[in-house]
């Protein structure tokens, strides 16, 4: 949902989303309809049907392999692209001179995740769209985020030579589990290729637009932890936490995720809730394992906090004790839970948020209510279509308050016993290492090497010049990076107004490549390659060991 005017939403669209579409095979009379049209019923049940099938497949992925959302979850949505589902998705500009469906996609499945600091789950979705598409027959997939086509970024140095921002916008997508990439048949156009007529030619020609062998691997190999049975991101810890958090945990394992994230952003009003402790009293604690994604525990392991001991928190006096890490490790999970619930709010504050009535009379001044008279059957039949619509759009993303009502309606409905976790207790698994947090600069140089290839940096005896490199690597980061390169002050354009790109299609399975220039590296910035020029020692010793041995 769009930004309302002056009215700032909770659940804007930051940075850090990743946005999906998922494209059926319909018959004709149904890709192209209007509100008042009789075939909108048939279509919607149609999309229904298919919402519930992709849902299913990425559903058994998730639980199979136990994943868990950092932030949002992997969600769908109908869009029929008929004029009033426009009007409540806010996609008509008062100031548009275009017609409501002029730039209207075909009837699809949609979604938008927010990702915060685990980027994990940006990569997990695309694994769950090449399994639909793959498992769907006549399923395609579309998938980007703030970056635009951000699958042509990790591809970026095996693309064909004609492939840049202009003209790849809108051309990437995902059909029989593969990358597709649609050329266009000029290069004098600079207008986007509709979604419809790209969607068309994949149809026609499934094999035609499928990437080449070297940009699927690039894909396939960040993908490739996703294609196991067991999750490596996970880490296992024993804590003691208060019984309420035990049996919420165990009974829905996801909340670790929200309840981290609750910690580690808390302010003065959330450590006021840690200092009460009213929903999860530490009076009556238990051990029980818990499972983070390696995120989620790093988050909490490097964000300090000194409990208040009035509270009545248990902790041993030997900081560098097992037993004082399950103690602290669950103090601060059962922060987090505290926060959560004391943010809670109820279904029935809706009505006075501001987002909604901001909401409410941007509807009514784009004409959604078509002039009925407020309090009419007709005007209380749209108002609360526009209040589930509101809802639904709102909801999906989990926001504290709604996690915790929800933890609320979960406490009211369990039957929370200490028995639960008796035998559980004596049995245990250790605690899985967590030797990963740490990172030699040998590791990290390694790391580096392997993901953003320096050899190409080497000189060609074979030899390190550790400033040379360190020199190479500065300079690159501070140029800007898409996946056309990383832009040269001096490269500018020849002036001659041509374009070596051919007239005729060219698939993009068999084009030829062309060598990429080592000092347009197509990658993006990383903030650790930063750092890691700023400490080059190591590169230093080595080159001084080669060196002293040739001598």
């Amino acid at each position: 949902m769009a930004k309302l005017p002056g009215c700032k939403l909770e659940f804007v669209r930051d940075d850090d989303y990743v946005e999906y579409f998922i494209f059926p095979e319909l018959p004709d009379n149904l890709t192209n309809i209007q509100n008042e049209c009789t075939e909108l019923e048939s279509l919607s049940t149609t999309l229904l049907a298919f919402q519930k099938q992709c849902l299913e497949i990425a559903d058994k992925r998730v639980n199979n392999y136990g994943y868990i959302w950092h932030k949002d979850e992997f969600h769908l949505q109908i869009r029929t692209e008929c004029a009033q589902e426009r009007l409540l998705n806010d996609e008509i500009n008062d100031d548009s001179n275009d017609a409501p469906t002029a730039h209207a996609l075909p009837p699809h499945l949609h979604g938008v995740t927010h990702y915060g600091d685990n980027i994990e789950d940006e990569w997990f979705i695309v694994h769950l769209l090449h399994e639909l598409t793959r498992e769907i027959p006549g399923c395609i997939a579309r998938v980007i985020d703030a970056d635009g086509e951000f699958l042509l970024i990790e591809a970026a140095d095996a693309l064909p030579s004609w492939a840049n921002p202009d003209k790849c916008e809108q051309r990437v997508y995902i059909a029989n589990g593969h990358m597709q990439l649609v050329q266009k048949l000029t290069t004098k156009s600079s207008k986007k290729l509709p979604v419809r007529s790209a969607l068309e030619n994949i149809r026609q020609s499934p094999t035609l637009y499928r990437v080449a062998k070297e940009i699927q691997d690039c894909i396939d190999e960040r993908l490739k932890d996703f294609t196991g049975i067991t999750n490596p991101a996970i880490h296992r810890q024993i804590v003691r936490l208060p019984l309420g958090v035990a049996a919420l945990l165990k009974t829905q394992p996801s909340l670790i995720a929200p309840a981290v994230r609750a910690f580690c952003e808390r302010d003065s009003i959330d450590l006021k809730a840690c200092r009460s402790m009213r929903f999860f009293p530490p009076e009556q604690c238990v051990r029980c394992s818990v499972r983070f994604t390696r995120c989620l525990y790093a988050m909490l392991m490097h964000t300090d906090y000194k409990p208040d001991r009035k509270v009545g928190w248990q902790l041993d006096s030997n900081t560098n004790s097992e037993q004082y890490k399950e103690q602290i490790i669950g103090i601060k999970i059962a922060c987090g839970f505290e926060i959560l619930a004391s943010q809670a709010k109820s279904a029935d504050q809706q009505e006075n948020e501001p987002a909604w009535r901001a909401y409410v009379n941007n509807l009514s001044s784009k004409g959604y209510f078509r002039e009925n008279l407020e309090g009419s059957e007709e005007y209380k039949r749209l108002l609360g279509d526009a209040r589930e619509y509101f809802t639904k759009n709102k909801e999906r993303f989990r926001t504290a308050p709604l996690v915790g009502r929800e933890i609320l309606n979960l406490l009211q409905s369990m039957e929370i016993s200490a028995d639960l976790f008796s035998d559980e207790e004596n049995n245990l698994e250790p605690s899985d290492s967590d030797d990963w947090l740490n990172i030699s600069a040998d590791q990290l140089d390694a790391m580096l090497m392997e993901r953003y290839g320096p050899k190409k940096l080497y000189n060609p005896n074979g030899d390190i010049n550790a400033d040379e490199f360190t020199k190479n690597i500065a300079d690159f980061l501070e140029k800007e990076s898409l996946y056309e390169g990383i832009g040269d002050d001096d490269d500018e354009d020849d002036g001659d107004g041509t374009e070596s790109e051919p007239d005729e299609i060219e698939c993009a399975a068999s084009s030829n490549r062309t060598t990429i220039d080592e000092t347009k590296a197509k990658v993006r910035k990383n903030h650790s390659m930063r750092k890691a020029c700023n400490r080059n020692s190591i590169i230093k010793e080595k080159s001084e060991d080669n060196i002293n041995q040739k001598k």
